[in-house]
């Protein structure tokens, strides 16, 4: 549209089919994407965004199968149980200028009829029985801004980022408002043909859904990068400065069967991961076709949970 902004519009559909016994279900769901670019003037650009896609329930949350998970609780699926449908819109404004930015950007997402996880007391098997539900809604308001410097002396970029977001969950039994302010902090030095840096999470991001509210991984990692023509040597340090690698916490909100718990993914705590990549060019114009290979092994550790 002129010279200053352009779109992309977007729409199909997704098709979902789950079959148990004799019954069966089947869904189509629309997703559509609208995007629109503004360059507003010199240093100065925006992004408004638009998204409307379904989230589809998975084969086991639709067996009426019931599982044991403990001396507790067991879970079963729900037959009955729909696909949610997710709206996300979002404007972003940026400015950039004599090696400085800053990056503002305000959001609402919403599900409708998301699917949850709520519990109720089965009197015969002495047991709490999870089963996944829809409710009425999870939206969350937010706002989010950025502030760096990039090429300090020609080598080195600085940002630190902050979001503040407000959550309400709402389904026929319950209802709960949740608020939340997270920040990180990166850094990223480039020298030649080596790329290094760090990542750290100061204040997790903590998240609402349904009767659940979960905190996110906190970043907490150093690495370092090579190339030298096409190959790729890379370098990093998981939880530099914390043994016990990665820790979530979780609180469940059911007036039924409330929760607190700790999991820490320990395998992360000073774990180290070096990466091999070889980048094979094929087409001579634009380098119409890039083929990576890349060898990588994980080691699984131990989840402890308490």
């Amino acid at each position: 549209i002129g010279e200053k902004i352009y779109y992309s519009i977007g729409t199909g559909a997704k098709l979902f089919a789950t079959q148990e016994g004799d019954g069966s279900k089947c869904y189509v769901r629309n997703l559509s994407t609208v995007q629109l670019n503004w360059n507003i003037a010199e240093h100065w650009s925006a992004i408004l965004y638009a998204d409307y896609s379904p989230d589809l329930p998975s084969l086991s949350s639709h067996s009426p199968i019931m599982q044991r998970a403990d001396e507790m609780e067991t879970t079963t699926g729900n037959p009955s149980l729909r696909p949610a449908q997710n709206m996300d819109c979002w404007l972003q404004l940026r400015y950039a200028a004599n090696k400085k930015f800053i990056t503002l950007k305000s959001g609402y997402f919403n599900i409708f009829n998301p699917m949850v996880d709520l519990y109720h007391y089965n009197s015969d098997l002495s047991l709490f029985v999870k089963q996944p539900h829809n409710g009425i809604l999870d939206d969350q308001a937010y706002i989010r801004m950025e502030a760096g410097m990039q090429d300090i002396w020609n080598w080195l970029n600085i940002s630190i980022s902050g979001k503040f977001k407000g959550e309400h969950s709402k389904g026929t039994d319950y209802e709960h408002y949740r608020n939340n302010f997270s920040c990180m902090v990166s850094l990223l030095g480039h020298w030649h043909h080596w790329v290094a840096g760090a990542n750290f999470g100061i204040l997790p991001e903590w998240t609402l859904s349904g009767e659940t509210y979960m905190d996110s991984e906190r970043s907490q990692s150093v690495f370092v990068q090579y190339q030298w023509k096409n190959l790729y040597l890379f370098l990093m340090w998981h939880c530099p400065f914390n043994a016990m690698g990665y820790k979530y916490e979780s609180f469940g909100l059911s007036e039924i069967r409330p929760s607190h718990y700790y999991n820490y993914t320990k395998d992360n705590g000073n774990m180290v991961v070096l990466g091999v990549t070889w980048q094979i060019n094929f087409g001579k114009e634009y380098n119409k076709l890039d083929k990576n290979l890349q060898n990588s092994g994980y080691d699984d550790g131990i989840v402890k949970t308490r």
